[in-house]
């Protein structure tokens, strides 16, 4: 999914039932992933 798709079905994303917790999901894993990249690069 490129990121240009993702904007165009944010809202589709954001009005469904699980979108909100989905939403939340995928932003504290990129977090964290982002989080473990920057460890890394320490070391």
């Amino acid at each position: 999914m490129t990121p240009q798709e993702f904007l165009d079905e944010f809202g589709t994303l954001a009005e469904s039932p699980v979108g909100v917790p989905k939403l939340r999901e995928l932003i504290l894993l990129g977090r964290a992933h982002a989080k473990s990249l920057s460890r890394e690069e320490r070391t």
